[in-house]
Formats: C-alpha cells, sequence, structure tokens
C-alpha cells in the first residue's frame, strides 16, 4: 500500500511538471514594447532658460534665480 501512494505521488508530480512546462510563451504586445521604448528614450531637447543671479542651481551650470523650462509637444526643428 505504501508503494501504491508513493508512486501515485511521483505520478502526479511528473503529470503537474508535464503540465506547467507545456505551457505557451505569452506573446508581447507591441504597444506594450512601444511604450517601453518612449519611455527609456527620455526627450531629446528641452529649452532651457535661467534668469538673473540667486541660489537656485542652474541645469546649465551656476546660480540663478530662475530657471524656465519650455514644454512642447512638437519637436523643434
Amino acid at each position: 500500500m505504501k508503494r501504491k501512494s508513493w508512486i501515485l505521488g511521483v505520478l502526479f508530480v511528473l503529470i503537474a511538471l508535464v503540465s506547467y512546462m507545456a505551457k505557451p510563451e505569452k506573446a508581447q504586445n507591441d504597444l506594450f514594447l512601444m511604450n517601453i521604448e518612449a519611455l527609456a528614450a527620455g526627450e531629446d531637447y528641452v529649452p532651457i532658460q535661467c534668469i538673473g543671479t540667486g541660489t537656485v542651481d542652474c541645469p546649465l551650470g551656476g546660480k540663478t534665480k530662475f530657471v524656465m523650462i519650455g514644454y512642447s509637444l512638437e519637436i523643434p526643428y
């Protein structure tokens, strides 16, 4: 009886393993991949203008009073 239970247990594990390995892989959506590429690429050009002298760090270097960062949905030419 004990041997029969052991054989049934091994058989159950083998069936579970085969059914798990036989699952087809999910295909990735093209839109999903394009979104990942867009997020990873960042922005090509962002106009920055530093105005005055003060205590704010300017991304272009030095200290300034104001930092103006432009935003556009169009690519500048």
